[in-house]
C-alpha cells in the first residue's frame, strides 16, 4: 500500500511537470535583476570597474592546485592576490549566478566574501604560468573588472574572452586603467606595510598558505 501511494505521488509529479522545459541560463548573460530576499541587494549592472586596488602581493606555491574557478580547470602556479575596495552590492555573496571578477581572462577566486562589505580580497591567478615567472610586467598590465553573473562551472575560456572583450567594448577597462594613475604600482607604494610588495614574491606551500595570506592581507587593510 506505501508503495502504492509514493508511486502515485511521484507519477502526480510528472504529469504536472509535463511540457514544462526550464532552458538552462546562457553563459556570459546577466540574470534578471532582482532582489533575492530581506538585505540581499539587487544585482548590479554588468559590466563594471573592479573599483580600487588597497593591496596586492605576487604569490607562487611550491604546489599548483587545480582551479574550479573556469570549466577548463586549469594549473595554478602564480599570480596575485588583491583587496579591493568595491561596489558592495556586487561583492555581495549569493546562493545564485554572481557577478565574476575577472583578471583578464580568467576569474578570480573571491576568497571568503563578507556580505555588505566593500572589501573583497581576491586571488588573480596567471593559468598554466611556466614555472619562470617576472610577476612585474603582469601586473603592470593586470585588468581587472565585473562581468556578468556566472557559476564557475559555467566560464569556459571561450564565454571569459567574450565577457572580458565585452567590458573593453563598454569602457570598463579603460576606467579601471585611468583610476589607477600613470604608475599602476603606485598604490602599492603608497602603503608603508611590506606584505603590499609584489617582491619578492610570497613563496607557499599551497594553496590553503596563499589563501592565509590573503585573508591576513585584508585584515590588515580593515585595521588600518
Amino acid at each position: 500500500m506505501m508503495h502504492t501511494i509514493a508511486i502515485s505521488i511521484v507519477a502526480l509529479a510528472m504529469v504536472q511537470g509535463a511540457g514544462q522545459q526550464v532552458a538552462p541560463p546562457e553563459v556570459g548573460e546577466p540574470p534578471a535583476v532582482r532582489e533575492e530576499g530581506q538585505g540581499i541587494p539587487a544585482i548590479p549592472a554588468t559590466p563594471a570597474p573592479a573599483g580600487e586596488i588597497l593591496w596586492a602581493r605576487a604569490f607562487e606555491v611550491e604546489e599548483p592546485w587545480t582551479s574550479d574557478f573556469r570549466a577548463d580547470h586549469p594549473t595554478i602556479r602564480h599570480g596575485f592576490i588583491v583587496v579591493l575596495k568595491t561596489d558592495a552590492a556586487m561583492a555581495f555573496p549569493r546562493q545564485v549566478a554572481c557577478p565574476v571578477l575577472m583578471a583578464g581572462e580568467m576569474p578570480c577566486e573571491v576568497i571568503d566574501p563578507v556580505a555588505g562589505s566593500e572589501y573583497v580580497v581576491a586571488l588573480a591567478v596567471v593559468p598554466n604560468a611556466a614555472e619562470a615567472w617576472d610577476p612585474e610586467p603582469d601586473f603592470t598590465t593586470l585588468d581587472l573588472c565585473w562581468c556578468a553573473p556566472a557559476l564557475p562551472e559555467q566560464v569556459t575560456p571561450e564565454s571569459a574572452a567574450k565577457s572580458f572583450s565585452n567590458a573593453r567594448t563598454a569602457g570598463v577597462i579603460a576606467a579601471w586603467q585611468r583610476s589607477r594613475g600613470v604608475d599602476p604600482l603606485a598604490p602599492l607604494r603608497s602603503v608603508a606595510a611590506d606584505p603590499t610588495s609584489i617582491r619578492p614574491m610570497l613563496a607557499a606551500a599551497d594553496r590553503e598558505a596563499v589563501v592565509r595570506a590573503a585573508l591576513a592581507g585584508r585584515e590588515s587593510i580593515l585595521a588600518r
